[in-house]
Formats: structure tokens, sequence, C-alpha cells
């Protein structure tokens, strides 16, 4: 007897094998824990460079299709010339991304050596100060002499490692700066790598959605191609607004910074516009060392440097941000602060940016597929619902089912 399968079962039947495969290679994994880190990060590394490329795409896609629109309209309008306008809006968006690159890295890196080189140099001053300040903190408290010989050598050892460990940590601070830099390698084959996405990033597509849909059929291919667009729109907006947003805070820190005359301006502009994309806790990373390093150099100044931080993130967090950003992820505080902590301990720098979006994407996505049940069971899909009775109604007001209560 011929059993027939029709496509419903084949995708079912794919799919149950797919959770099988996952679901043995995850044993194999914990299993086998220490080799197989080892096999995965090398896997890492060949996977780099491709990394590299597809978030250069990603960020550039926006820009590649706005340069196509714009020679579609007035320079090259035939229906031939379609490969050859997206070669041209290629070659611009990589050539102004090089631009941008070359010219950060030309303004900031000479100034970021000297503020370091200055740094590294003016320890024993700094130490010196360090163990000034203490001794009059403690004659002005009057203690014991026995008490205060006890104190201050310990004080004065204290600061005297921890200002030691600085001074040692910054060379190898500098070389790693030097060894990002010099990874040319995998940043000429990203650009690469990127290029070939550009360029035939809709015969990606295209190929992507014909595997889906003879693998898992219409109706989930349909959903994942929502999903993917959810994704793209959700995580676009998020990181271009946030760079936009981080480089105009750190522009604004340098220009009142250096209307302050405060020392290490651009080292201190640099960290506080970058840690600034974090949300959150980003600028509170920043601040804390560029306090501590406005510190050793005046304590006045840093008092001025920490109401000023405050005042900035204020700045960004009620006016700024919420002007560039809008409502880019939906996502209430504890949901942000739990993205940032779990996928910072998962992924370090790069998961406090990316666990945000990738936590809204989820959210978004988990609260569709509730509100479609609730419907399906005429309950009410928004959640003033289902506040307490005393708070809000119970159910919306064109609800048929219940008023609205209160006490």
């Amino acid at each position: 007897m011929k059993i027939k399968w029709t496509e419903e079962q084949t995708a079912a039947m794919l799919s149950n094998l797919l959770v099988v495969i996952i679901g043995i290679l995850l044993y194999l994994f914990f299993s086998n824990y220490q080799s197989a880190s080892k096999e995965i990060a090398y896997i890492k590394r060949l996977l780099f460079p491709f990394a590299v490329g597809f978030i250069i795409a990603f960020l550039l896609s926006k820009p590649v299709n706005k340069l196509d629109a714009l020679q579609k309209r007035f320079i090259l309008k035939k229906q031939r010339h379609t490969r050859l306008i997206r070669n041209i809006s290629i070659f611009i968006a990589l050539v102004c991304l090089m631009a941008i690159i070359f010219f950060l890295l030309y303004i900031t890196l000479p100034e970021l050596s000297r503020s370091m080189t200055l740094l590294v140099e003016s320890m024993p001053d700094y130490l010196t100060k360090a163990e000034g300040v203490i001794t009059e903190f403690i004659d002005y408290l009057a203690l014991d002499p026995e008490l205060a010989e006890q104190i201050y050598p310990n004080w004065t050892e204290s600061i005297y490692n921890f200002v030691s460990y600085l001074a040692a940590q910054i060379p190898s601070l500098i070389n790693y700066s030097w060894q990002f830099l010099s990874s040319v390698f995998n940043l000429v084959i990203g650009l690469i790598v990127a290029t070939y996405i550009l360029a035939s990033k809709e015969k990606l597509c295209a190929q992507i959605k014909k595997t889906s849909y003879g693998l898992f059929g219409e109706k989930k291919t349909q959903r994942a191609s929502y999903i993917a667009d959810t994704s793209n729109r959700i995580f676009t907006d998020f990181l271009v607004g946030k760079v936009l947003d981080s480089a105009i805070i750190g522009l604004i820190c340098f220009i009142c910074l250096s209307l302050m005359n405060m020392p290490y301006t651009l080292l201190i502009s640099v960290v506080v516009g970058t840690t600034n994309i974090i949300p959150f806790f980003g600028p509170f990373i920043g601040a804390i060392p560029s306090a501590f390093l406005i510190l050793l150099v005046n304590p006045i100044q840093m008092l001025i440097f920490v109401v000023f931080i405050f005042l900035l993130q204020q700045f960004d967090g009620n006016i700024l941000g919420p002007f560039i950003l809008g409502d880019a992820t939906g996502l209430d505080s504890l949901w942000v602060i739990a993205a940032i902590l779990i996928g910072g301990g998962l992924f370090g720098f790069v998961g406090m940016i990316m666990g945000v979006p990738t936590l809204a994407v989820i959210y978004i996505v988990f609260k569709e597929k509730i509100e479609k049940k609730l419907a399906a069971r005429n309950f009410p899909t928004q959640t003033v619902a289902y506040y307490p009775p005393d708070v809000q109604p119970i159910f919306n007001k064109n609800s048929n089912k219940l008023s609205k209560k209160t006490k």
C-alpha cells in the first residue's frame, strides 16, 4: 500500500526532525563542553569576517535603497541600468562609511594617545595630591595620634596600589586598541562580503523565501517573513537612532567640557558617547571612570562634572532620546533592565546593546499571539482591562460583559 504524504505532513516531519537534531547537538555540546567550546571559538574566528560583513550590509541597506531611488529618479531612469545603479549606490555608501571612520580615527586617536600618556606621566603627582588630601582630612577629624598612624599608611598604600594598577593597565589598553585597529584583514573581508550581500540582497531574500516555502509551507513562511520584517524594523530604528543619539551626546559633552576647561576632554567625551549606546546603564558606566580621572586632577571639577553628567542624562532621557528614538522598542523600563543584564551576562558589551531590540522582537511576537488567543475567546486585549477594580475598569468601555467598577 502506497503512503501519500501531504505538504503539511512533510513540513511537520521536517520540523520534528529539526527539533530532534537540535536536541542531539545540545546534548553533545554540554556533555563535551571543553572540547566543544574550543571548536566553537575556532568557528567564531572563521565566521567573524562574515559577521562583520553582515552588520555592515545591514547598516548600509537603507542608504543604498535611498541612493537607488535618487538615481532612478534623476539620473539613470531606464530599466537596463538597474545593475549599474546598484553598484554606484554601494560604492558611494562604502566610500562614505570609510570616510567617516577614518575621519573619526584621525581626530580622536592622537588626542586619546596624548591623554593616556599624560595620565600615566601624571600618576606620581596624583598620588602625592591624594596623600595630601588624606592627611588634611585626618587632621581635620582630630583623630587620636595612634589611630591616625594606623589609618594613614593603610590608606596611602591602598591608593598607591590602585593607582599603580591603573597605570599598569593603561599600556595594555593601548595595545588592545592597536590590535583591534590592526585587524585589517577582517574588515577588508567584511567589506567584500557586505558588497556581495548588498549587490544581490533581493536575490538572497528570494532564495531564502523559496527554500522556506518548499520546506515549511505558505503559512509558516508568511509568519517567519512577518517576524523578519518586524525584527529588521526594530533593530534598524533602535541601532541607527541610538548611534545618532550617542554621537550627539558625545559632541555636547565635548563642547561643554571644553568650555568648562575640564581635563581629558576628548577622552572623556569618547567614553561618555560610546557607553551611552548602552540603554539605561550607559551614562553611569561612562561617568564613573571619567569622574575618577577628573578627581585625580581637581576634586571640585569632579563634582561639577557629576552634576553636568546628571543634567546631560536627564536631557538625553527626557528630550533627545524620545525625539530620536520615539517608542522604537515598546518595552517598559523593567524589561529594558532585564534585557541589558541578561544580554550583558551572556555576550558582554555587544549583548548589552543587542539585548533590548532582541527582547523587543520577542515581546511583540508573544504579545500578538496572546492577544489573538484572547480575541478568539472574546476577552479584551487591552492590558488596562485587567487592572484591579479600584484602579482601572475590568473591561473596556465597549465591553458588553461588565461595566466600569470603582470603589
